[in-house]
């Protein structure tokens, strides 16, 4: 009945949105399967396709073409593995040790020397062999590119203390040494490298206010899809911990001391593994009926 209903909603609505999750992601072994329905909906009737993963500027990233190419990330890290990557540089990189290219990255990251640049400690901060700490987005203006695909900016609020970087600052400098000149700030970084490309209109920094809409043409009727049964059993799913997820948000609570209250916060993640009917994971089994049966959910930073 339900996809009786499905089928009805669609062919009554004038246009359909998608939003795919990260947990779908992690969950679905025929990731084409969503690209089928998308067919299924078509062309005409498609308003906009949101992929909501859990880092900052994911559409940023996915225009530039990069965190697409699965074959060029297999063959980094085989690269990595055989000991053929000298020196890695990170910025604003935090990496889970829990599945896929994560365990293998952390495997075998050692086998390099790390450069992380960054505001916060993680994994690779401790790993580094050298770590340049950075200004926050609050220090300086910042372009990005939204989930709904609108290109905004964001404007300083605090100023620099002392002699603290900007990534691009830093990356400046660096690329200065190695004979390669890039420009030292945000403004002129865009108007040189991003205005125009990626399906960003040619417009100067100054001129971003947040209602221009990236360009972008939907690929649909193109999906190659044969629709196999999935082998029974527990399926497991890799999700952000509650409150936060291992990086940089974070949980409030406010105490008070003496008629003197403050809000405290705490880096605490909640961690606690979630199993549905006739699943099990690490000695945790069946402790929520409202999960889907046969699956775990597990927090990405456990």
């Amino acid at each position: 009945q339900i996809y009786k209903d499905i089928r009805e909603l669609i062919k009554g609505a004038k246009k359909v949105t998608f939003i795919v999750g990260n947990e779908y992601i992690s969950a679905e072994k025929q990731l084409e399967s969503v690209f089928a329905f998308l067919d299924y909906v078509g062309k005409d009737k498609l308003h906009v396709f949101l992929n909501t993963l859990d880092k900052t500027n994911i559409s940023g990233v996915f225009k530039a073409g990069l965190g697409t190419d699965g074959a060029g990330v297999d063959k980094f890290l085989t690269d990595l593995e055989d000991g053929k990557v000298k020196f890695i540089i990170s910025a604003g990189f935090y990496p889970y040790d829990t599945y896929g290219h994560y365990k293998k990255l952390m495997k075998f990251v050692n086998k390099a020397d790390l450069l992380v640049i960054d505001l916060f400690e993680n994994r690779f901060t401790k790993l580094a062999k050298y770590v340049v700490p950075v200004t926050s987005q609050l220090e300086d203006e910042y372009s990005y590119i939204t989930l709904d695909g609108r290109l905004i900016k964001t404007s300083p609020v605090i100023s620099v203390r002392g002699e603290a970087l900007s990534d691009v600052m830093f990356l400046s400098k660096l690329m200065g040494k190695l004979g390669t000149p890039i420009p030292d700030n945000n403004r002129d970084f865009f108007n040189i490298f991003v205005s125009g490309r990626n399906g960003i209109s040619n417009i100067k920094f100054d001129e971003i206010d947040g209602a221009l809409i990236i360009n972008k043409e939907n690929q649909v009727n193109d999906s190659v899809y044969n629709y196999r049964e999935m082998q029974k059993g527990t399926k497991e799913i890799f999700v952000n911990a509650k409150y936060h997820n291992g990086i940089i948000t974070t949980y409030a609570a406010v105490k008070c001391d003496d008629e003197e209250c403050k809000r405290d916060y705490y880096f605490e993640p909640n961690l606690q593994i979630v199993a549905g009917p006739d699943a099990c994971f690490d000695g945790v089994c069946s402790i929520n009926t409202d999960i889907a049966k046969g699956v775990v959910l597990i927090p990405k930073n456990r």
